[in-house]
């Protein structure tokens, strides 16, 4: 135990005979700055340890990194690495006289960023590593064993789906947060033998860099990642990142699956060797990490993301302004961003993706609405300007082929659908002063979008 106590001249630590390194003027002031604080107090901490107890003592500095990532994500990274740089080296380099060992812990490999100038001997040891493998989480000998001293030893089959499929250097690892956290919770509950596993994982640990880095995916990693959703596997190069902002913008899919990789999101395929060295076959474990990697992966398309947001806007206005060339550019732009949209041989997914960008740009003004009666049918998606007296009126087809000629025939038979169906005329009789109608036929990425003249929505 030590003390912090109040000197006519300095603010120092006390019960340390040597060591003592003041960081507050006799007013008050820094000395040295905020940073001075943070980072002399490991090294005060360990002079005051060794001198009470006459033993070095060994520092364990837990997920380093995470502030990192979380600097990376709020705009203050440099600030953040000048704290965690002079932490460290400040602990672990000008401090070695005082510890016995030092073990630090993170995503980011220690060698990146300079974070460890100067500090020597260092010994790193990844997710591949056999050395550790069998400490990094719990067999599935020990689950077995857990589960039966509390009665639960039914429930492994339902542990296993939504905790296992780690691989760390050839061992087969359950999450042990996890696998804890559910024995704990079903013990608690009524029924034991039917609790529903949950999901710990989301919020066991700061990976902000996940979300920020998913924000400007290509089509075609895209494409990668709806695989790896619906439980496929993929062969990815392993990418040394240099920093964590540089895996935040527009970040190339082996980048962003090694960092996936590396916080747990992936892991490598057992018994799959990839096609070269440095390469690695990889898959969402189980089912708890697939259902956190889901949430994450739907912030691309909700109003969290800007991006995208403003994407559903300007589509939006493009098609209260009548502007079908505008219309038809962004929503192939946002199909290809569209992760859902893989099984296309429905309609539904469509009308699910378009209503639901759509959805997002809805305000005091503007209604959007989906499949409600309007004249004598159901047309797919309707806005709604009422401020303005403005309409649109969007039927949805799912082209056969993806020729032009077969686009352009069910973007027709949507607008002909309108008009038979007279959609537009409760806006007619409201005196709406614009009713937009559009036909709009899809395959695969790609879509078509053709316009009636002006309000002529029906018969």
């Amino acid at each position: 135990m030590f003390v912090v106590r109040r000197y006519p001249r300095e603010f120092g630590i006390k019960d340390c005979n040597n060591g003592i390194t003041p960081v507050f003027n006799s007013d008050g002031t820094f000395a040295r700055g905020v940073a001075a604080l943070i980072n002399l107090f490991l090294k005060n901490l360990t002079t005051c340890l060794r001198q009470t107890f006459g033993k070095d003592p060994v520092i364990i500095i837990d997920e380093y990194d995470v502030p990192l990532q979380k600097a990376a994500a709020r705009g203050y990274y440099g600030k953040m690495l000048d704290v965690i740089r002079l932490i460290l080296s400040t602990t672990l380099k000008d401090n070695d006289k005082n510890i016995f060992k030092g073990f630090v812990t993170g995503c980011l490999r220690i060698a990146h960023q300079s974070i460890f100038t100067g500090i020597n001997n260092f010994k790193a040891n990844g997710i591949q590593d056999e050395f550790l493998s069998g400490f990094i989480g719990l067999t599935k000998d020990e689950t077995v064993k857990l589960l039966r001293q509390h009665n639960l030893g039914n429930r492994l089959p339902d542990v296993i789906k939504w905790y296992d499929g780690y691989n760390f250097g050839g061992t087969d690892m359950l999450c042990p947060w996890s696998v804890l956290n559910f024995t704990g919770d079903a013990l608690k509950s009524r029924n034991p033998a039917a609790f529903r596993p949950q999901n710990y994982w989301a919020n066991s640990s700061g990976n902000d860099i996940i979300g920020l880095s998913m924000k400007h995916p290509r089509a075609q990693d895209l494409e990668r990642i709806q695989h790896l959703l619906e439980g496929k596997s993929a062969e990815i190069a392993l990418r040394e990142f240099t920093s964590y902002p540089a895996i935040t913008a527009h970040t190339d899919f082996d980048t962003f699956a090694t960092m996936m990789l590396h916080t747990g999101y992936l892991t490598v395929v057992r018994d799959t060797e990839p096609a070269a060295k440095n390469r690695a076959v990889v898959r969402i474990p189980n089912n708890e990490v697939r259902e956190c990697f889901s949430e994450k992966a739907e912030l691309l398309f909700s109003a969290g993301n800007p991006e995208w947001l403003e994407k559903a806007v300007t589509l939006r206005d493009a098609l209260l302004g009548g502007d079908t060339d505008l219309a038809q550019d962004i929503m192939n732009a946002m199909l290809r961003r569209f992760i859902s949209v893989r099984d296309t041989s429905y309609e539904y997914y469509y009308h699910m993706f378009l209503s639901g960008a759509l959805s997002l740009t809805a305000d005091e003004s503007v209604d959007v609405i989906s499949q409600t009666e309007m004249g004598d049918g159901y047309p797919d998606i309707i806005i709604d300007n009422t401020r303005n007296r403005e309409a649109v009126l969007l039927e949805l087809k799912k082209a056969a082929g993806n020729k032009f000629s077969q686009l352009e025939k069910r973007a027709e038979a949507a607008l002909e659908q309108i008009r038979s169906h007279d959609y537009g005329r409760d806006f007619r009789e409201r005196k709406y002063r614009r009713i937009f109608s559009f036909g709009v036929s899809f395959f695969g990425k790609e879509c078509l979008v053709l316009r009636l003249p002006d309000n002529a929505a029906g018969n």
